[in-house]
């Protein structure tokens, strides 16, 4: 238990003091303030309750297991990658603790990161309720159970979940930090559908029942919605209810209990695949040995390190040819860089989608088709900017001729490039059909994907950032045009807004530009 403890203190106070960290704080801290003024809230077809203290825990609760459960997940998501990347597994594989031990600490360090920001949200839901006005009788229980009987299961989920993507390999990389988002998608709107509380993970079935039962009680009109917005509110604002809490039945608190069991019960299950750090597990490529061994004579051997080291060695400056501008090798080199290593079905599925635009109705391609062109290669995009740092070549790459002239226009310029090509089909869809106007969106679209991949790059030196807001930005806008017209940076609604995506792609270069003379100079 001492080892354990001191493994959770550890890796608990490593994390909080990442910037990740302060970035997940803030959109915690931020999630408080907007529900406080309103800006993000909590309605049921045009009707809300009395800011109660049920109605506030049930709300804010409930806001942290949506928020939480998507962001935390990126956020706690590093455990066993950071020991690996550090060589400290190497030291613990050499140390008596056991792989369930070991697991079990990394899953109660990314549970109680988790619990400290939702911890911060109940403590906000406190003082919104005194804010709010409406209800100044303070009910502890009420306003607290919503945290503890839903959120805290909900994230010893995640937390879990994020222990077992990385003790597999595919999955502990960009490919689960894709895989979990749509993961994390099916799985509430498969809870919420299902009208069951024992396949609702998070939580938000049991509060949306509660509320809606209340609800048809005073308004039999009401058709069931139950929806989180940020839209404005409407004239005279929502009509109100008195919602006293959920009623908390053996039921739903034996789901809430075999929830927290599977979530441990995961921990143990990534053992299965869990080496320990065993480095012979991993897939390391050999090189090709020669059939016919060769005689080497001593004469010929190179010479050692401490006789290089003795030699005199004189440096000289670079050559004024080796200095020249040449763009399009750098170009090709960076393209080479961003296909590097993809696999045979990546390019069938390119492909298939490059034939699906060419053959399908326009409104299919433009809805359908063009959102899954340019979520296919998120993974080469999330590279742009931080490769760098991934592979520790920033002192090679910053010393060369022209690194910030040459080769960040040239990352820039093949992100570019790798979307058009992906885009390609619906372009020319857009044009065989006369659709003329469109093509400034999709060209907006084109542009700014790059850039906002190259920007969070540079800045965060990590591919999940870009991976996370843009994926979430993918979702919201043009899967969902009418709803998000605003955040359709593929221009697929009619009044798509590529004017505004211009202006923010030129910004994010800028920020791009900015953020590589800081390394420079840092190097």
């Amino acid at each position: 238990m001492n080892t354990l403890y001191h493994l959770i203190r550890a890796d608990f106070l490593e994390r909080v003091r990442r910037y990740s960290f302060l970035l997940v704080l803030a959109l915690t801290i931020y999630l408080g303030f907007a529900i406080n003024r309103g800006d993000f809230y909590l309605q049921l077809d045009g009707y809300r309750g009395l800011l109660n203290s049920a109605w506030v825990g049930g709300m804010m609760a409930s806001s942290a297991v949506l928020i939480l459960s998507l962001f935390g997940f990126y956020l706690v998501k590093n455990s066993i990658e950071r020991d690996l990347e550090t060589r400290v597994g190497q030291i613990i594989a050499t140390t008596p603790i056991s792989r369930p031990n070991y697991l079990l600490g990394k899953w109660l360090s990314n549970f109680t990161v988790l619990l400290a920001l939702v911890g911060l949200l109940a403590v906000a839901a406190i003082v919104m309720q005194f804010l709010g006005g409406e209800s100044t009788a303070l009910n502890l229980w009420q306003l607290l159970a919503p945290f503890m009987f839903l959120a805290l299961p909900a994230m010893a989920v995640v937390a879990a979940l994020a222990l077992f993507f990385e003790t597999i390999p595919w999955l502990r990389g960009g490919f689960g930090n894709v895989v979990y988002f749509f993961v994390w998608m099916f799985a509430i709107i498969f809870a919420l559908e299902s009208k069951k509380v024992w396949f609702d993970w998070s939580g938000l079935l049991i509060v949306w029942q509660s509320m809606g039962t209340a609800l048809s009680a005073v308004y039999p009109d009401y058709a069931g919605g139950f929806d989180f917005t940020s839209q404005a509110l409407p004239a005279g604002g929502l009509h109100t209810f008195l919602w006293s809490g959920i009623q908390w039945t053996s039921d739903i608190l034996l789901s809430r209990i075999l929830w927290l069991i599977a979530a441990i019960g995961l921990v143990f299950a990534g053992g299965l695949f869990f080496r320990r750090f065993d480095p012979s597990y991993e897939k390391i490529r050999q090189p090709k040995k020669s059939a016919r061994k060769e005689i080497i004579d001593p004469r010929e051997m190179p010479p050692t390190t401490l006789e290089l080291a003795t030699q005199l060695v004189r440096l000289g400056t670079l050559a004024a040819g080796s200095r020249r501008f040449n763009f399009l090798p750098i170009l090709l080199a960076e393209l080479r860089l961003l296909l590097k290593g993809l696999p045979w079905w990546w390019y069938a599925g390119a492909m298939g989608i490059l034939v699906a635009s060419l053959f399908n109705p326009l409104d299919m391609v433009r809805q359908g088709v063009l959102p899954a062109a340019w979520i296919w290669p998120v993974l080469i995009w999330s590279g742009l900017g931080c490769r760098e740092a991934r592979h520790a070549t920033r002192q090679i790459v910053f010393s060369a001729a022209h690194p910030l002239t040459s080769q960040l226009p040239a990352t820039w310029l093949a992100g570019f490039l790798v979307t058009a090509l992906a885009g390609s089909g619906a372009a020319l869809r857009l044009l065989a059909a006369g659709e003329f106007a469109a093509l400034p969106g999709w060209l907006g679209g084109a542009i700014f994907i790059p850039s906002l991949a190259l920007a969070l790059g540079v800045w965060s030196g990590s591919s999940k950032v870009f991976e996370v807001v843009y994926m979430l930005w993918w979702y919201l806008g043009p899967l969902h045009p009418s709803e998000m017209s605003a955040l359709d940076f593929m221009g697929i609604s009619t009044s798509g807004y590529w004017t505004t995506y211009l202006f923010l792609s030129v910004m994010l270069i800028i920020i791009a530009i900015f953020g590589r003379m800081r390394q420079i100079q840092g190097n």
